[in-house]
């Protein structure tokens, strides 16, 4: 745990502030998120982010269980496909039945077997994205819970002052005086 404790100047007097401040460790954030998503969004204070966190891992792991299912759709046909086309098994095979996707089942009765194939293997490529962006979508929480704590102790408040001053002595360096 990160513990501040702030100086408080009142009227030419300094005094210790008493209360101390909580930031949450960067290291325990990223951590409790890399295990459960949205641990570290909870453990950073930040409940409104967990939604989000989910709908993003929701959205990519429904995206990669419709390609897979697809996918199998489309190996299956592909398979049967070449026995039926090769006439090692007849087109009433129980393999046959088993493809519940009309489009590929059209497909293999029209001998159009490439087309099949073409489709199994860009499906297969979206599935491989799929579990990219699943993959992506999890860094992306973990990296935001760490984030979030960095800053969270990062002053924001209006008493930050900045004063410019100029260095004369390298400025003097610049035009050739010597000390």
């Amino acid at each position: 745990m990160v513990k501040a404790s702030a100086q408080v100047e009142k009227k030419g007097k300094e005094k210790n502030d008493t209360a101390s401040l909580w930031f949450p460790n960067p290291r325990v954030a990223s951590i409790r998120s890399a295990i459960i998503p949205g641990w570290g969004q909870v453990y950073n204070g930040k409940i409104w982010k967990v939604p989000i966190v989910y709908a993003a891992l929701g959205v990519t792991g429904w995206y990669f269980l419709s390609n897979r299912t697809y996918y199998k759709q489309l190996r299956l046909g592909a398979v049967v496909g070449t026995q039926i086309i090769e006439k090692k098994r007849p087109k009433d095979s129980t393999d046959y039945h088993k493809i519940k996707d009309e489009n590929v089942k059209l497909a293999i009765d029209r001998g159009r077997l490439q087309e099949v194939r073409y489709y199994r293997d860009r499906v297969r490529r979206e599935l491989d994205y799929a579990v990219l962006y699943f993959a992506i979508a999890w860094a992306l929480n973990v990296v935001e819970a760490s984030v979030d704590a960095h800053l969270q102790s990062f002053d924001i408040s209006p008493n930050l002052s900045f004063n410019i001053e100029r260095d004369t002595v390298s400025w003097l360096k610049r035009a050739g005086s010597v000390w």
